[in-house]
C-alpha cells in the first residue's frame, strides 16, 4: 500500500477547510436571497450544516494522520 505524500494531504486539508468555509457562508447567504420558505428552507440548512461538519472531518482526519 502507497503512503500519500505528507505535503499532498495537507493541501487537501486546507481545501476541505476552504470548502467548510464556503458551507458556512452559503448558510448565512442563502437565507437572505432565496425564495423558500418553511420545510424547505430548513432542508437546504440542514443539508449545508452536514456539509460543514464532513469536510471539518474530512480536514481534521488528514491533519491529525500527519
Amino acid at each position: 500500500m502507497e503512503v500519500i505524500n505528507p505535503v499532498l494531504r495537507s493541501i487537501v486539508s486546507d481545501l476541505f477547510v476552504n470548502l467548510s468555509a464556503g458551507w458556512v457562508g452559503a448558510i448565512i447567504i442563502t437565507p437572505n436571497f432565496s425564495d423558500t420558505t418553511g420545510l424547505k428552507k430548513w432542508v437546504v440548512l440542514t443539508g449545508n450544516l452536514i456539509g460543514v461538519i464532513v469536510s471539518l472531518l474530512i480536514a481534521f482526519s488528514l491533519r491529525s494522520s500527519l
